[in-house]
């Protein structure tokens, strides 16, 4: 059993290693070079800089954010704001009926922040609402394939692409829905991007509030977006592909293996027991 453990864990080990490298991956094949890490817990910011950036909360000017945004801003790659990919930003809501006039075991899909994961979604803890709020009002925030959710309080800035199988579905008041207008970027290149690093680091500078952060539609339009070719893209979209379906079979023969090894245990049990 301990033998069993242990592949369990350097499995597991290994498919989020794989997950985690994507960032590697992708800064490298963009040409991105972040700047050392920076966990310094004083510095020092001047009085012009906080008129003029119109924001005095100190996270917000902590040096790594500048760092990182002056590294990205150097670079060659083509940038465009994001609201320009995708003008029209939605959000969900929780109507305030009751849950018994809202809520279904079955029928259209309900996403919360914890549904939504780095370029993938979890669906072991699903809502289900009526298919008359669907249409009615939630209408529109119905989703369609190929649109990007993104988490916008809480866990900021995780994103994922919604394909045909997760359909219908909708979402809450915590996530924003992107629907792109052009092919400047596609819907996978983009979760990718939002989901790196320095698109993360990028979007929870923006972030306001105390006790709940949250992330404000107006900072979402003007978070930066690199523009890289299209077989840049395309080449960064296969390897994220690759890399998640590399990472579930690992994860399905560590669940596997266990489960075999807690049987034959119970076998050798029992076999002890009537013996």
């Amino acid at each position: 059993m301990n033998a069993a453990r242990a592949k369990r864990r350097a499995k597991l080990a290994e498919a989020d290693a794989l997950l985690a490298g994507l960032d590697d991956f992708l800064l490298s094949t963009l040409g991105l070079t972040p700047p050392p890490k920076d966990e310094r817990k004083v510095f020092a910011v001047t009085q012009g800089r906080l008129k003029h950036e119109g924001r005095v909360d100190p996270g917000y000017h902590h040096p790594r954010f500048s760092k990182l945004i002056a590294a990205f801003a150097s670079s060659q790659i083509p940038k465009v704001c994001l609201g320009v990919l995708s003008p029209e930003l939605v959000g969900g809501a929780t109507p305030t009926r009751g849950s018994s006039e809202f809520y279904a075991k079955t029928g259209v899909k309900f996403l919360r922040i914890l549904n939504v994961k780095a370029n993938e979604f979890d669906l072991t803890e699903l809502n289900f609402i009526k298919q008359e709020v669907h249409e009615g009002e939630l209408k529109r925030s119905q989703l369609a394939a190929n649109d990007i959710l993104m988490t916008i309080t809480g866990r900021v800035g995780n994103a994922a692409v919604v394909t045909e199988d997760l359909l219908p579905a909708n979402i809450n008041q915590h996530i924003v829905r992107l629907r792109l207008c052009d092919t400047l970027v596609t819907p996978e290149f983009l979760a990718i991007w939002l989901n790196s690093s320095i698109g993360l680091a990028i979007s929870n500078r923006g972030v306001t509030g105390g006790t709940r952060i949250a992330l404000d539609y107006s900072t979402i339009r003007a978070l930066q977006i690199p523009v890289p070719s299209d077989g840049v893209q395309q080449t960064i979209a296969a390897e994220a592909r690759r890399r998640r379906e590399e990472a579930r079979r690992l994860r399905a023969e560590a669940e596997a293996g266990w489960q075999a090894a807690k049987c034959w245990f119970e076998e050798q049990l029992l076999g002890a027991e009537k013996s």
